[in-house]
């Protein structure tokens, strides 16, 4: 016997397309949105499925999240070592936003390939400009 979903897309606060927009605007995560939501993952799954416009809004979250986290990695690579750690940045964007240290596929959906720097060799590049780095993007 199946079971009755508890969580219903109608029991999400009113204003849920800002909550996201919000938590999305400062680099949130989905799991972020979703626990101010107070609904589990499945629920989460299910509205993605069965509500375009929830779909929509989550995928355009997710997209203004990792361009913050990009705009975060660029503006901080440029600042003093003090200010800014470059490795728990690579962490997060290894372990949340599937980036990678070898070059490959870009796992979002689309086939353009990353860069083959790694992550020293951008730090390296961006902190010392004159540096003449043969590696080049694909």
């Amino acid at each position: 016997m199946a079971r009755k979903p508890t969580f219903f897309f109608e029991d999400l606060p009113d204003n849920w397309e800002e909550i996201i927009e919000e938590k999305s605007s400062e680099g949130g995560f989905v799991k972020e949105i979703l626990a101010e939501f107070r609904i589990p993952v499945s629920a989460h799954n299910r509205f993605m499925k069965e509500n375009t416009e929830y779909k929509n809004a989550i995928d355009m979250g997710r997209l203004v999240s990792n361009a913050w986290w990009l705009e975060t990695g660029r503006d901080g690579i440029s600042k003093p070592k003090a200010e800014f750690n470059t490795g728990t940045y690579a962490f997060i964007m290894k372990a949340i936003w599937g980036y990678s240290d070898r070059g490959g596929k870009v796992d979002d959906g689309t086939d353009e390939p990353k860069d083959d720097l790694k992550m020293d060799e951008v730090v390296e590049k961006f902190r010392n400009p004159e540096a003449n780095n043969e590696k080049t993007v694909n």
